[in-house]
């Protein structure tokens, strides 16, 4: 099978993640010709470096960020003539494909519909645009996956979709989280001082709700040493977000980390007191898995999104009262540290295994080789 691969956001949060772990396998798999990869060659070449391929490997350069006008442009034009052979099917991590001329056979993953489901959250134009892309685009895809339940039973409700035209295809966990099964040592520095701190794993995007997280940090007593490790957003926008909501008097109790190996995230879950998954809406959630396969406490709030998590032994807050989650922080501290079974927990092996699948199977029913 020849494969074409739209890798823009290799390095791009948990969608780049999807990338490398699915991609990174593929390309060391028998059934796997040839591998096209469209992206920025700085990041590609040295990835590729790192792997054990046995197939032909091309990658098509493209400078230009996602999700802007002049990447439908680009499809039209020399992009789209810069192939040197014919794929057998194309696939689309995100929904940022191609509106028109789109490549048939072709398989987009849609994570998840947040733009339409807090629509107070974004700006009109933007859920427009959003909502007129995503519907063109799933009507020109051969086929449609989605990484949770919760998230293809959006899809088919916001969409208007048939359940035949969506598959699920769960994210994974990294090894590096499931082995060992035992605290490690934070290489933090707020873990060196020996303060108790709670773990929040998230980008600074509406839907994530770091505000709760900052709120419910505000309601532990200071006398007790509480901090809040903030993961994935930049300094400036935590402590603007700290100073917005008015909880600028937290702000010598959190600790912002933009960026961290997968060895330090695996180490901050096994030390930190619990983590935080406040978010309104998710596709999968990953934090919460990752940090449950190192056996920290999580507390999510309690949304539809949430119910697949249920199985991993996680505490769902139904409440969004910061001294809700401060009190459910409080008494975490006197329950046993506990690991989920293991077969619980999804690995990236089995997610490309399912998703090569489902290439192949769309490839068989829409592309020369099922004609």
């Amino acid at each position: 099978m020849r494969i074409e691969v739209d890798a823009r956001m290799l390095m791009a949060g948990g969608i780049g993640r999807f990338i490398r772990e699915t991609c990174g396998r593929w390309v060391e798999d028998r059934r796997v010709e040839a591998v096209r990869l469209f992206g920025r060659p700085d990041e590609l070449e040295p990835w590729l470096a790192g792997l054990d391929y046995h197939g032909a490997i091309e990658i098509v350069p493209w400078l230009d960020p996602p999700y802007r006008f002049r990447a439908q442009l680009r499809w039209l034009g020399p992009l789209a003539r810069r192939r040197s052979w014919q794929p057998d099917v194309t696939l689309f991590p995100h929904y940022d494909a191609p509106a028109f001329k789109h490549p048939l056979p072709s398989v987009t993953v849609i994570h998840d519909l947040i733009q339409l489901q807090l629509p107070r959250l974004f700006p009109g134009w933007k859920r427009l645009l959003a909502a007129g892309l995503l519907r063109r685009v799933a009507s020109e895809s051969a086929h449609l996956v989605t990484v949770s339940d919760a998230s293809r039973t959006a899809l088919v409700r916001g969409l208007g979709l048939r359940p035949d035209q969506v598959t699920v295809v769960a994210n994974g966990v990294s090894r590096i989280f499931t082995a060992g099964r035992r605290p490690a040592p934070a290489l933090a520095a707020v873990e060196r001082r020996g303060v108790p701190f709670v773990l929040c794993v998230a980008e600074h995007r509406p839907h994530k709700n770091l505000a709760l997280a900052v709120r419910a940090m505000a309601k532990l007593p200071e006398r007790e040493g509480w901090e809040l490790l903030v993961v994935g957003a930049s300094e400036r926008d935590v402590r603007a977000l700290t100073i917005n909501i008015g909880c600028r008097g937290v702000l010598p109790r959190i600790r912002v980390r933009p960026h961290v190996t997968d060895a330090e995230l695996r180490d901050l879950y096994s030390s930190a007191h619990s983590v935080l998954v406040p978010s309104l809406e998710e596709g999968f959630a990953l934090p919460a898995w990752e940090a449950r396969a190192c056996g920290a406490p999580v507390l999510v709030l309690d949304r539809p999104w949430s119910q697949d998590l249920a199985k991993l032994g996680v505490t769902r807050v139904r409440s969004g009262d910061p001294s809700a989650w401060a009190r459910h922080i409080r008494r975490i501290s006197s329950e046993p540290r506990t690991f989920p079974p293991l077969e619980a927990i999804p690995s990236w092996d089995e997610t490309a295994c399912r998703l090569l699948d489902v290439l192949d199977q769309t490839a068989a029913l829409c592309g020369p080789r099922g004609t």
